[in-house]
């Protein structure tokens, strides 16, 4: 591999990680997180839980038109409030949609105010919405 300067080596590196991340999924995340940063990911099992559906929910409507399968069973298991049932079409209604994205961003963002805090990095605010723009 040949770089021109060290930002390019920087930015091949932390593209690599961020595959390397991806292919791992959620536990491997989550440990990553844990181990090399020192920060948790979830507040509770249910925050967990509820992202580990999302991202599975993601997988079989990109791969197998929104079948539960195996996989997703054995990677999802039973959840309260949900009802999976092999080899029928998981439909998420709003409210889940609702629930489920709500966490996702509640994570996301308290991972970043964990991160920023625990390296003292500066954060941009976060735009707030006053009403509804549609």
């Amino acid at each position: 591999m040949n770089f021109n300067n060290h930002k390019d080596l920087v930015a091949y590196l932390i593209d690599r990680k961020i595959n390397e991340l991806s292919y791992g999924g959620l536990d491997g995340l989550e440990e990553y997180f844990s181990d090399r940063l020192g920060i948790e990911m979830f507040a509770s099992d249910q925050q967990r839980t509820l992202l580990k559906v999302f991202f599975e929910l993601r997988n079989i409507n990109v791969h197998s038109g929104g079948i539960v399968n195996d996989l997703f069973l054995r990677r999802v298991g039973q959840v309260d409030g949900f009802q999976f049932v092999r080899g029928e079409c998981f439909h998420v209604d709003m409210d889940e949609l609702e629930e489920l994205a709500g966490n996702a961003i509640h994570i996301a963002l308290e991972v970043d105010r964990s991160t920023a805090n625990k390296f003292k990095l500066k954060r941009k605010a976060h735009n707030i919405w006053a009403g509804s723009r549609l």
